[in-house]
Order: C-alpha cells, then structure tokens, then sequence
C-alpha cells in the first residue's frame, strides 16, 4: 500500500516529510555538536555547517522539501509540529553562536563601529 494512503491528504504526507526532514537534520547537526564540544567555537561551527552540507547532499529530495520547495510554506497556525521541527535546527546553531559569544569569539562591537562610520 503506497505511503499516501496512511495520511488523510497530500498536506499531511508532505508535513510528515518536513518534519521527519528537520528531524533528522537536528539530530545530524547535534550529534556533530556534542562529538566537538572539546574544540574551539569557531572549529565547531566549521565541524557542524559541514555536516549540514553533508546531509543537505546525501538528502537531496528532503533538503529540497525543507529549503527549496517554492510551493510549499509554512504558515502562521498551521502545523505547529513543523515549527517545533525547525526550531530543533534553529537552537543547535543559536547554541553554537551563543558558545562562540562566551568564548569571545564574536566582535560584539563591531557592528556598532560599522554602524558609526556608515555613511548616512
């Protein structure tokens, strides 16, 4: 029995797939995080953006359902499973900027002395 038969729609098989897609990534992208947690921020941000890739080509069709997909979009009040997916993304590379803060890896100045000599 084909898989579409197990959901009452399209919609609700293609968000399955989106959310299985974010899924997976997280915890492709987390996993990568705890293996580097000993090494500098800056080497884990490199260790984990590759892994990124790395899932991004040996996943082309999910890649395409998550980044690509122009007829497809996540809107205010619907599946909020789908946001929750995403945002399982989102936090592992909110941690590593906030890693790199702590660790005095980021110029917080910078913007604001960029900012100054921008012309107006």
């Amino acid at each position: 029995m084909p898989a579409r038969c197990y959901f009452p729609g399209r919609e609700a098989l293609l968000d399955a797939l989106i959310i299985d897609g974010w899924d997976t990534l997280a915890m492709a992208l987390q996993a990568r995080y705890e293996q580097t947690r000993p090494l500098p921020a800056h080497e884990r941000w490199i260790a984990v953006t590759r892994v990124h890739r790395a899932w991004a080509l040996e996943h082309p069709s999910e890649y395409l359902l998550l980044y690509g997909h122009t007829g497809l979009s996540v809107t205010p009040g619907g599946d909020r499973s789908i946001h929750k997916a995403m945002s399982k993304v989102v936090a592992v590379l909110f941690t590593m900027m906030r890693d790199a803060l702590a660790a005095g890896e980021i110029d917080t100045q910078l913007p604001a002395r960029e900012a100054r000599r921008a012309p107006r």
